[in-house]
């Protein structure tokens, strides 16, 4: 049946309906492989054809006859509308050969054959009769400049006025060529007869009775009457217009030229409707006629075959995508079961690794609190040493000051050590006679007290500190020193004072 309806997929049970209608089972679109149930429904193909008949001038031919004739042995007739409009149903996968005519003009013949799709599809063919009461413009054919040779491009124009004769057998024709208003009347006529029989000649050469011909050369004589179809391709000109020597003469350069290519053209008007071919003439058309179906059947079985060719290919290509994509599915495809123990399976390592993981955090933390007690310990134990070094250090020190008899100054710890003022001029001791005991003897001057040593703008350090000291410890012994001479030698009135300096601590 297939696509959509057959797939790749395990596709079974089906059964119709009404119509084209139905209903069948099938895997497809599901991940685990379950059967679902799908309806469809294909609707009726609707196939026809339609165009319109149409003369030279692209006016519509009302009431021709258009007959078509399938090779399935159908035959339909209509008349086309008041428009020129026609419209037919075919089947399809069918060959149809159709003919247009009417009263007054050629038949037209035209083949196509309708294709197997699986949708609905329209064709549309237009017929173009040539009318047999007035001349008609062949269009497209071509010549070499100031010459009468045929260029190639004029090959489709010259092959269909060919197939015209063989469709239309008993007319004659004149084949008549025109030129332009630019020459002499003599040799624009003589140059338009040589076209005219350079086109006389090929139709000759492809298989027409020169009986049948007449080619006429009519020069500049016969300029063209504007038609509504070529007013259409150029609007510069009015409907009726004669574009003879005199009226082209008045137009611009543009226009000229416009006009000089609507009079050169070659035409051909039929002179009559009764020829009788010769018997021979009749079979020498008909092989004509059988020799152009033949090519055209050999090309055709030409095509049918790359086309064969071609879908065995894709037909090759689609099988082998096809087991591929079920050889995947097959390695795939898992049962229930195995689906199930493999979830069981996939929950069991989770909790697994979701109990490592708790185990390890936990791990972690109690490593991190015996890492935190240890540099408790370990902070207490170095505050424990630092305070003993500072007991050790006080007791150097005062051991030292009472040693060299100097009071004992604290030094500050160096992280509380604040910073040097500046240096203050050491005062001189005063005269022991400045002050009086209450005896009225002289008591002499306490020795000062021991100041901080001035220190430098940078950090002061342990060793600074030491310094300072020392040096405050040399100055109070000198003092003590001075004050002692004083005290031994008789002062000013001649009294010696026997009594030692009171010391006065700080």
């Amino acid at each position: 049946m297939g696509a959509p309806i057959n797939s790749s997929d395990d596709d079974f049970g089906i059964t119709f309906g009404k119509g084209e209608s139905g209903y069948f089972s099938s895997n497809r679109k599901d991940g685990r492989g379950y059967d679902h149930i799908y309806s469809f429904e294909k609707p009726d193909l609707k196939v026809w054809i339609s165009g319109y008949v149409i003369d030279k001038d692209e006016e519509p031919v009302s009431g021709a006859v258009i007959r078509i004739v399938g090779d399935d042995g159908s035959i339909q007739k209509a008349a086309a509308n008041a428009d020129g409009s026609f419209r037919f149903d075919l089947q399809r996968g069918v060959r149809y050969v159709m003919l247009a005519g009417a009263n007054g003009y050629l038949n037209s013949r035209q083949e196509f054959e309708s294709e197997m799709a699986e949708e609905s599809t329209e064709y549309t063919v237009d017929f173009t009769l040539a009318a047999m009461n007035k001349p008609q413009v062949i269009e497209n054919i071509f010549y070499d400049f100031d010459k009468a040779t045929l260029r190639p491009e004029s090959k489709a124009a010259l092959d269909s006025m060919v197939t015209a004769l063989v469709e239309n057998p008993y007319v004659t024709i004149e084949m008549a060529a025109h030129t332009d208003r630019i020459g002499t009347e003599a040799y624009n006529q003589k140059l338009s007869q040589r076209r005219a029989q350079s086109v006389v000649n090929y139709l000759i050469e492809h298989g027409i009775d020169s009986t049948r011909l007449k080619p006429q050369g009519y020069g500049k004589t016969r300029p063209k009457v504007v038609t509504k179809r070529i007013h259409h391709l150029y609007p510069q000109f009015a409907i009726g217009d004669t574009l003879h020597t005199a009226y082209v003469d008045t137009l611009s350069k543009e226009n000229q030229a416009a006009a000089d290519q609507v009079n050169r053209r070659t035409e051909f008007m039929v002179l009559s409707t009764n020829f009788q071919p010769f018997a021979d003439d009749l079979k020498r058309m008909q092989a004509v006629q059988d020799s152009i179906r033949a090519a055209e059947r050999e090309k055709k079985i030409l095509e049918e075959e790359e086309n064969s060719r071609r879908a065995q290919a894709e037909a090759k290509e689609k099988e082998k995508q096809k087991a591929e994509a079920e050889r995947k599915k097959a390695a795939e495809k898992k049962t229930d079961k195995q689906i199930e123990r493999e979830n069981d399976k996939a929950e069991k390592k989770a909790r697994e690794q979701a109990k490592r993981e708790k185990e390890k955090a936990k791990r972690e933390k109690q490593k991190q609190k015996e890492r935190e007690k240890r540099e408790k310990e370990k902070q207490k134990l170095k505050e424990k040493r630092d305070k003993e070094k500072a007991k050790q250090q006080e007791k150097r020190e005062r051991e030292r000051a009472k040693r060299l008899g100097i009071p004992y100054v604290p030094s500050q710890p160096q992280a509380e050590q604040k910073p040097a003022e500046e240096p203050k001029p050491a005062e001189s001791p005063k005269p022991a006679t400045d002050e009086k005991g209450g005896d009225g003897s002289a008591t002499p001057a306490p020795a000062p007290a021991a100041t901080p040593a001035p220190a430098a703008d940078e950090k002061a350090d342990g060793s600074k500190a030491k310094r300072s000291v020392r040096r405050t410890a040399r100055a109070a012994l000198k003092d003590k020193r001075e004050a002692d001479e004083k005290k031994d030698a008789p002062d000013e009135k001649g009294s010696a004072n026997d009594d030692k300096p009171s010391d006065k601590k700080e």
